[in-house]
């Protein structure tokens, strides 16, 4: 198990190392299934001869955690929840076994297959497309330098948003700061560290940018009443 599993109590519910260790082994049994079931897809794609013209897209919305961080539950930004597969084969794209440590977000899904077939992204979509980051070269380019999550508590929200190094989220009123390249168990909250600062002021900015800029414009395309009674009357005439 991960150094950040320790036995803990929660809810009324004593969870042992050994009551944890029987919740992780029927975790990975349900993702053992889910492997040999996607290798049933793959294998009927082959038979029917259409393996080589299909993209094939695994993912998911969220991870769990298991014991680490003294809960067994979704709903907050630790690495186990936030930090999902994404596999992906595209013919004429990709290798078998190409890794990137490229960030990505769920919203970049559907860029990156619309121009996998040749399709044209609509103006409104924020999502972008991962192809650069994936093809079969020595210089794949990351597509962004920073990704985002969000998930409601109480009625209000809490964000989350990390780079390669640092994660920067709140919780339910309380930050943190993390430093994943020497906490990747996130068990070292640097919110307070006067030495990290700065990154947290910069992790903050860069999520304003984002909700600012990134985020949907439901306004987009809206033309005033007066304008549009306008351009009725100038029609008529």
């Amino acid at each position: 198990m991960r150094p950040n599993v320790k036995s803990f109590r929660k809810s009324g519910t004593d969870y042992s190392l050994a009551e944890i260790r029987k919740a992780r082994a029927a975790y990975l049994g349900k993702i053992s299934l889910l492997d040999e079931l996607l290798g049933r897809i793959v294998d009927a794609l082959k038979k029917r001869g259409t393996w080589d013209n299909t993209i094939l897209c695994f993912t998911a919305d969220h991870g769990l955690t298991v014991g680490e961080h003294n809960s067994i539950a979704k709903g907050h930004f630790w690495e186990e929840v936030s930090r999902i597969p994404m596999l992906m084969r595209i013919p004429g794209v990709t290798d078998g076994g190409q890794q990137t440590d490229a960030l990505a977000q769920l919203i970049d899904l559907y860029p990156t297959l619309l121009n996998a077939v040749g399709g044209k992204v609509s103006p409104h979509v924020r999502g972008r497309s991962l192809l650069p980051a994936l093809r079969k070269t020595s210089s794949r380019t990351p597509v962004r330098n920073a990704a985002f999550c969000e998930i409601s508590h109480d009625r209000t929200l809490d964000y989350m948003a990390v780079t390669q190094r640092f994660k920067w989220f709140t919780h339910r009123g309380q930050e943190h700061l993390y430093d994943l390249q020497s906490d990747p168990c996130e068990q070292s909250n640097l919110i307070e560290s006067g030495d990290h600062q700065q990154i947290a002021t910069q992790l903050r900015d860069r999520l304003r940018k984002f909700l600012m800029t990134e985020q949907l414009n439901y306004s987009e395309g809206y033309r005033p009443l007066a304008e549009r009674i306008r351009k009725t009357e100038s029609m008529k005439e």
